[in-house]
């Protein structure tokens, strides 16, 4: 019967090379991935003298927001 010697020496430069591996994987998964998710955009150039405000609602109470902002459309 054989039996196979494994030091840690060659433990860890196996170890390293399996992580170094995944990271390139991963990495050019995410390169080659295709991202037709919608994101917001943050500037435009324009020639009119306007704001723009937004509010970040996600994890807080956008019923404080919406009383913010429909007073200002009901002209």
């Amino acid at each position: 019967m054989k039996c196979i010697v494994i030091t840690k020496k060659q433990l860890m430069l196996l170890l390293s090379f399996v992580v170094g591996v995944m990271v390139v994987i991963a990495g050019s998964v995410n390169i080659f991935a295709d991202n037709n998710r919608l994101l917001p955009i943050y500037c435009v150039e324009t020639d009119k003298k306007q704001v723009a405000i937004s509010f970040d609602a996600a994890w807080g109470n956008t019923k404080k927001v919406q009383n913010i902002i429909t007073p200002a459309f009901q002209t």
